[in-house]
């Protein structure tokens, strides 16, 4: 069973549609962030298979999280907690939180996006990041967007 992270503050309001799938296939084993401080936690406590990240996320209790939030407004679309800590996890050089360690399976091909944004406005984020997998959340989208972002991450590595 692949072991799957889930970052997105919204996730209890998309569970039945976008993880009924996934638990449907009884491939994953599913665990959600709501928010950054959560998401890293998470990262450095067990390996993921695959990780897919909202940009817009909240800052949880971590102080370095909450300084960077406060410093953008207090404001998730002007914060990017989301992609400021796939910089951390990343791209350390261009990060504005820095992390004390980082867990060997961290690459860039076990990240995937979910995001607001679209592609155009994160175009170069992902390039920076070497982020392939990305889909823009609308308000139409697929029951199956969850699984097909997952299954585009693993096929990566």
């Amino acid at each position: 069973m692949k072991k799957i992270l889930w970052i997105e503050d919204e996730a209890t309001a998309d569970m039945r549609n976008l993880a009924g799938p996934l638990y449907d296939s009884g491939q994953y084993d599913l665990v959600v962030a709501f928010n950054a401080s959560e998401g890293e936690r998470q990262m450095m406590k067990s390996e993921f298979d695959a990780v897919v990240v909202d940009i817009r996320i909240p800052p949880g209790s971590d102080q370095r999280w909450i300084k960077l939030y406060s410093q953008s407004g207090q404001n998730k679309i002007m914060a990017r907690l989301g992609l400021q800590l796939l910089y951390s996890l990343l791209k350390p050089e261009m990060a504005r939180v820095k992390l004390d360690s980082r867990p060997t399976w961290i690459t860039p091909e076990r990240f995937g996006l979910l995001t607001v944004e679209t592609r155009k406005e994160v175009e170069e984020d992902l390039k920076n990041l070497h982020i392939q997998v990305s889909r823009e959340k609308t308000e139409k989208l697929p029951f199956n967007t969850l699984v097909e972002i997952i299954e585009d991450v693993l096929t990566n590595y």
